[in-house]
């Protein structure tokens, strides 16, 4: 059994965990390549995801997430914006 410490650090991780994961899938969705589908139903769904990424890191609720887990927005924003090879 966790003593209530032990619990908090885990969810507290967990919770980190996660919104690393939500600003990774940001950072890759605008750094994929505008490529068509031949669906045009795909091509809505790749461009929402590129339009709802580059709102959420161009947010002030990124910037405060980034504050409280100590997480460089500037560069996280770079990297988003950089062509992937």
């Amino acid at each position: 059994m966790l003593s209530d410490e032990e619990q908090l650090d885990l969810e507290i991780m967990f919770i980190r965990s996660l919104v690393c994961a939500f600003i990774g899938q940001a950072v890759d969705d605008l750094q994929k390549k505008c490529k068509s589908y031949k669906s045009d139903y795909v091509n809505a769904y790749a461009n929402r995801d590129r339009e709802t990424a580059r709102k959420f890191l161009d947010s002030k609720a990124f910037l405060e997430i980034c504050e409280a887990l100590n997480l460089p927005a500037d560069k996280i924003r770079a990297r988003a914006n950089a062509p992937r090879d």
